[in-house]
Parts: C-alpha cells; sequence; structure tokens
C-alpha cells in the first residue's frame, strides 16, 4: 500500500548526503513538472526512463586520469553514479518531454486525459 503514495522516493530512508542530487517536483492540472540539479554533470551522461508508474533518473560521471609526472597526495575526484526513482503515475509516457541546460534537468510528464 505505502509503495503506491505519489512521489514516494524509493531512497526516502537514506539520508540527505546518499541522496545524490535534488529534485523539485510540481503538479499542473495538466502535467508534473520535474527539475533536478545535475551541475557537473554532462546530458550524454544522463539516462531517463518511465516504466510502471515509476519515473528513473541516472547520472554518470568519470573523471579522466590523465599521465603526470606528478605524486598526486589527495585524489578525491572519481567515477560516481547517481539514480533517483519517483512513483508518478497517471502519465502519457508518450509525450514526456525533456531539456538539459546548465547543470538544470527539466521534465514536463503529460497527464493522461
Amino acid at each position: 500500500m505505502f509503495e503506491m503514495i505519489p512521489f514516494k522516493n524509493n531512497d526516502d530512508s537514506l539520508s540527505s548526503i546518499n541522496k545524490g542530487f535534488n529534485v523539485d517536483i510540481h503538479e499542473t492540472d495538466t502535467a508534473y513538472l520535474v527539475e533536478a540539479d545535475l551541475p557537473g554533470m554532462k546530458k550524454e551522461n544522463l539516462n531517463l526512463s518511465y516504466k510502471n508508474g515509476y519515473l528513473t533518473i541516472t547520472a554518470k560521471s568519470q573523471d579522466t586520469i590523465e599521465a603526470r609526472d606528478l605524486l598526486c597526495v589527495r585524489y578525491e575526484r572519481h567515477c560516481t553514479e547517481f539514480k533517483r526513482i519517483f512513483f508518478i503515475n497517471n502519465i502519457d509516457k508518450n509525450n514526456i518531454s525533456a531539456q538539459f541546460k546548465n547543470g538544470v534537468l527539466k521534465l514536463v510528464l503529460p497527464k493522461k486525459e
């Protein structure tokens, strides 16, 4: 029963440190509007899917390591992958639109009529 709560996030039990990126979801009469902050990500490293009422946003980045003659004292840049899953039912999946600009992903998920 609880898994059917609209906008239920599958990682609600995790701390905000582990959630990866911030997402806002707004509802209008005709659609759901989703905005996700993905700073530093490239469009080609994003994957979006909508299946069985679940919207999945996956973002993956991989730092390239250049051969250097310098000794690295500390290295914190690495491959990261973030995934957020939201239950948003009653969507016309054939008319979902997406835009990614300046590190912000904007989705329009039209409601079924």
